[in-house]
């Protein structure tokens, strides 16, 4: 076990939200005050409740109740409203990603940070869209990922509060349109040193040979040799082992439907 940030002073009560559990109520008797946190203990922030309360029930966001010798109340204080998410979705239309998600209520509301990512594991940032700061009334949001790439991909929404406290929720996925023809992208960055991104698109399920040529024409990499679904996909090349010059990257598809595809692209590796 570890304490949270009251070593040395004697406390009361423990008071979690039942929906929530990064958000709990103390109160300490020697300093007579109440503290709260949004997110499990990493950082506490004192709240308008003198500490003679000596119990709070957290029915939900909306409904608190503490009681001491000289009464029982119903807290008031809009405080304590979270960023209460309710729905988020998305769908495509022609071609774009239509993301839409509703809070119920909201407290200290920068915004939110809307991450895409390819593998449902590392997410990039790509876009923010301002919230509401604080209100107890719905509100609704949008944003729309234009021309979006074929293929599987994850999005997901990231609230910040405006003292940077952060909330993850699940991420959704999203099927992109699927290419209509083969294609080789030219690698990025270009020039690189030593890593770049080289990405494909396959109208149908291919087995995809890449490999990397010397100017003499000579094969110095095989960079992939596998199966892939449909769509476009995107690889990391290293050349840590290789040294400067320009390279050629080719590509043969054998798609499940008899066709073939060939291309060659260059790239410039500068160290």
């Amino acid at each position: 076990t570890s304490q949270s940030g009251f070593n040395g002073i004697n406390m009361w009560g423990v008071h979690t939200q039942p929906s929530d559990g990064n958000v709990v109520i103390t109160g300490c008797y020697s300093c007579g005050n109440t503290w709260r946190t949004k997110n499990g203990g990493q950082t506490w922030y004192q709240i308008p409740i003198p500490s003679s309360n000596y119990q709070i029930s957290i029915i939900d966001s909306m409904n608190q109740f503490s009681a001491q010798g000289a009464g029982f109340y119903k807290l008031q204080s809009q405080w304590f409203i979270p960023v209460e998410l309710t729905s988020f979705t998305a769908s495509v239309v022609n071609n774009n990603a239509e993301l839409l998600w509703s809070t119920a209520t909201e407290l200290n509301n920068l915004g939110f940070d809307v991450e895409r990512s390819f593998d449902n594991d590392n997410f990039e940032i790509i876009a923010f869209v301002p919230g509401f700061g604080t209100t107890t009334e719905p509100k609704n949001y949008s944003f729309t990922v234009e021309n979006i790439t074929p293929g599987i991909q994850y999005y997901r929404i990231k609230q910040v509060d405006f003292d940077g406290t952060e909330t993850i929720y699940n991420s959704i996925e999203v099927d992109g349109p699927v290419p209509s023809e083969f294609a080789l992208h030219q690698n990025h960055p270009n020039p690189f040193n030593p890593s770049t991104l080289i990405s494909f698109s396959l109208p149908v399920d291919s087995d995809v040979k890449i490999k990397l040529y010397n100017m003499l024409g000579q094969t110095v990499a095989e960079i992939i040799n596998k199966d892939f679904q449909a769509g476009t996909h995107e690889l990391e090349f290293n050349a840590d082992n290789l040294s400067s010059g320009a390279y050629i990257y080719y590509i043969e598809a054998e798609g499940i439907n008899g066709k073939n595809f060939a291309s060659t692209k260059k790239m410039i590796l500068l160290k």
